[in-house]
């Protein structure tokens, strides 16, 4: 999924740097340049709400996009509490996270 996504927004003009875990989001020296954070809410090491409440810690201010197969009422609340500001209940069409990514960012790309 994260590959398909990665190659997707390439395709579309972004510059996209693609993750495995959330410690490596975290290690990576360029975090702080991110325009965006497009994430799933379920991560191997972490959950994608605690990997963003760890960025704006060290100061990092941008959009953030959330992914989940797992929506609730409740987890969209919290995710929106937390600061992202969509959630995509998986399976979800790529275009409609395209045009979110392209919002979050005002459209600048790579």
């Amino acid at each position: 999924m994260r590959r398909s996504l990665q190659l997707l927004l390439e395709g579309e003009g972004y510059g996209v740097r693609a993750f495995a875990s959330a410690a490596a989001v975290q290690a990576d020296v360029d975090v702080m340049r991110a325009a965006c954070l497009v994430t799933d809410y379920r991560l191997g090491d972490a959950d994608g709400l605690s990997l963003l409440r760890g960025l704006r810690r060290i100061g990092w201010g941008g959009p953030a996009i959330l992914m989940t197969a797992f929506a609730s009422p409740s987890l969209a609340e919290q995710a929106q509490s937390e600061g992202f500001t969509q959630l995509f209940a998986k399976p979800f069409r790529p275009h409609l996270l395209v045009e979110a990514v392209g919002r979050a960012v005002g459209c600048q790309r790579a």
